[in-house]
């Protein structure tokens, strides 16, 4: 699910990138013919690769908002939590072979 999520945001950067391209050609077109001042199309430029920009950002923190939401609702062990859990258990290990080790029989001397 994760992936798919990843995936779609790819593809709307991707539509940004071909917007920018297709912007620029168009900005390009009305320098040639007047219409509009270099300047202009370089600030206009500037605006939307902001406003692309900060649209993006806002889109990856909703979707990272979301699918943590998500796997919250799913009770799925964190990373975290996992590590915690293995150390227990390590240290758990360690502590049960320790007191084997110290109630094992112990052999009477020969005589």
């Amino acid at each position: 699910m994760f992936e798919l999520l990843k995936k779609a945001l790819y593809l709307g950067l991707g539509a940004v990138s071909l917007t920018e391209e297709k912007l620029r050609q168009m900005l390009d077109e009305m320098v040639a013919q007047g219409a509009l001042g270099k300047k202009e199309g370089e600030e206009l430029i500037k605006e939307f690769l902001q406003t692309a920009s900060e649209n993006r950002q806002k889109w990856q923190k909703l979707i990272e908002d979301r699918v943590k939401l998500v796997l919250q609702e799913l009770s799925l062990v964190t990373k975290e939590e996992l590590h915690q859990l293995t150390h227990r258990l390590e240290v758990l290990e360690k502590r049960v072979q320790e007191l084997e080790k110290s109630q094992a029989p112990q052999k009477a001397p020969d005589s």
